[in-house]
């Protein structure tokens, strides 16, 4: 959200989309900071909270975000937590009330950026398929290990989304099929 304005115009469409279609899926990625830090404006970050987060079904934030997120509302939606430190593994959280599950993989030395983003769109994919949060959860962060994995033999510098489409597709195909 480069201005904040911005969040109005968010705002205004998942209302449009809620409006033709009450059972649309909203996932919102409250992109604000993290290391401690804000990536933007403080009041661009508290209108963020205020005013889009709630408007989610569900939201994908790092953990320093949602840390951020929780001081300032009490009120949050059910997340998907990314990059969660697991000891000497890393991983991602879906935290819905009282129910939490996390699941983690080994950390890689090096790792392109755009895991956690890709995590959120498969998340919200198998979400779309009619998957249970606890089992979308294991399968997304199944396939960000193996596209980071692929990444790191390739030495890409980068994800390889398109050359692992076809990992992609073939799980999402399998899991149709049963």
């Amino acid at each position: 959200m480069g201005e904040t304005g911005h969040i109005q115009l968010g705002v205004d469409i998942i209302d449009h989309v809620r409006f033709r279609n009450p059972k649309a899926l909203i996932a919102v990625d409250p992109v604000m900071g993290d290391h401690g830090r804000l990536y933007i404006p403080g009041e661009r970050a508290e209108t963020l909270i205020q005013d889009l987060v709630p408007k989610a079904d569900f939201i994908t934030p790092n953990l320093w975000e949602l840390e951020y997120i929780k001081t300032r509302s009490a009120n949050y939606p059910a997340c998907l937590i990314t990059s969660v430190p697991d000891g000497d593994k890393i991983g991602a959280v879906w935290q819905c009330g009282e129910a939490r599950w996390q699941v983690s993989h080994a950390k890689f030395e090096s790792v392109p950026h755009g895991g956690g983003d890709s995590l959120a769109a498969l998340f919200l994919g198998q979400r779309l398929l009619g998957e249970p949060a606890k089992f979308a959860l294991a399968k997304s962060v199944s396939s960000v290990f193996e596209i980071m994995r692929a990444a790191n033999r390739l030495d890409l510098g980068e994800l390889p989304l398109v050359r692992m489409q076809a990992f992609i597709n073939d799980a999402i195909a399998l899991e149709l099929q049963t």
